[in-house]
């Protein structure tokens, strides 16, 4: 698979670009799987896209429109959560796992206080929960009919989650050797 070139812009008061851009998909695992434009618009307006505890970013591919939308909440809290859109054109080519590994960064990289990162999924999100596990998430959790859906229904959800020491090993896995010993010829 080829590398997608992702970048991440902080979305600071475009509301009505968010609300055009979530408002012409369906998002078939969240519980309002149409929002309406206005719906998008009156949820910016309580601040849940973006306030102290609230940072939302654009996924964007380059070149090429926004793929996708990112929301970081609960970030003064040990454990901020998470959530991921992807646009149904984009879904499938590695987007989710690149958005999720960023966010993961940003978020150890930036909130010192944060040991956890974790989000929550329908348990039937196959993709999502993929995701998850390519990222290096664990599963934590699996709440028996805990989340809604727009026709009421409540169906189970699973929680995961990555604490900041799992990361931190990761990243070190990650460094090139060479990178790692500063002086070689001392080996």
């Amino acid at each position: 698979m080829e590398q997608l070139e992702l970048r991440f812009e902080l979305i600071a008061g475009d509301w009505e670009d968010l609300a055009r851009w979530i408002s012409s998909e369906q998002w078939p695992f969240h519980l309002r799987t149409q929002p309406t434009f206005d719906d998008v618009l009156e949820q910016a307006g309580r601040g849940n896209f973006a306030s102290e505890e609230v940072r939302s970013f654009w996924v964007l591919q380059t070149p090429g429109p926004a793929a996708g939308f990112l929301r970081i909440f609960d970030i003064g809290d040990v454990t901020p959560l998470f959530d991921l859109r992807v646009r149904r054109s984009d879904r499938g080519q590695g987007v989710g796992t690149a958005a999720l590994r960023w966010a993961t960064s940003h978020v150890f990289e930036t909130l010192h206080e944060a040991n956890r990162f974790a989000g929550y999924t329908r348990h039937d999100n196959v993709a999502m929960r993929r995701v998850f596990e390519r990222c290096g998430f664990t599963p934590e959790a699996h709440h028996r009919e805990a989340w809604r859906t727009d026709s009421g229904e409540l169906v189970d959800c699973v929680g995961y989650a990555i604490l900041r020491r799992e990361w931190e090993e990761t990243v070190e896995a990650s460094t090139p050797a060479a990178s790692k010993c500063p002086d070689e010829r001392a080996t």
